[in-house]
């Protein structure tokens, strides 16, 4: 499997998603080049045909209006020119006031998502240390991450080995409307996670690296 991170989207032929029965993830995908990258215009398709929103307006294209802008880096991972994941960079910060209130300069790692025959292949882990390698380049001390309370233990898990300590609970509140036209609003209690980042991390490889 190689691992790289690029400025853009790499080039491939195709965009079909290639799979090999019995190999890499839990469902059988196999991830041979995985590269990560910033999302482009033209890849905001390509993120809602193979990891689509849910409902009638795309969060993909929302989170791309706030990249352009220079609110929010917007990161996606590929594998063999199909997105696999993806997680964005808040760099104002998680919404909740609890969270504002106590961490007002942390930026926050937001919608992290990595397709679910691929979780466990090291996906979500590399986003998460390119985050962290981007907020070490504005010279950030910290960065932050929400999780479920209760209902999502393996990120959980995950995060507190990548050396993310609980800190303030919140009420994630958030508004969608259904494929029907139906308005639905979600309550979802969390706590934020925050990461004291220091002059070096490690990469998804293994490797050293500076963050800044």
């Amino acid at each position: 499997m190689t691992w790289s991170v690029t400025p853009g989207r790499p080039s491939t032929t195709d965009h079909a998603c290639e799979k090999s029965a019995g190999a890499g993830g839990e469902g059988g995908v196999m991830v041979r080049r995985m590269h990560i990258s910033e999302c482009r215009a033209e890849d905001v398709v390509l993120l809602d045909q193979h990891l689509p929103s849910g409902g009638t307006t795309s969060f993909h294209a929302r989170r791309f209006v706030r990249h352009t802008a220079g609110s929010s880096t917007y990161l996606v991972a590929w594998n063999d020119g199909c997105p696999v994941g993806n997680g964005e960079v808040r760099w104002n910060g998680c919404s909740a006031p609890e969270v504002q209130a106590a961490f007002p300069d942390c930026p926050e790692i937001n919608g992290l998502h990595v397709a679910e025959p691929l979780r466990g292949t090291g996906i979500g882990t590399a986003l998460i240390r390119r985050a962290e390698r981007l907020a070490g380049q504005r010279s950030t001390r910290t960065i932050g991450l929400g999780v479920d309370d209760h209902g999502n233990p393996r990120a959980a898990a995950l995060y507190t080995r990548l050396g993310y300590r609980p800190t303030v609970r919140y009420v994630d509140r958030r508004s969608y409307i259904d494929r029907d036209g139906i308005e639905h609003h979600v309550e979802d209690p969390c706590v934020f996670l925050v990461k004291e980042l220091t002059p070096d991390t490690v990469d998804a490889d293994g490797r050293r690296s500076r963050i800044y």
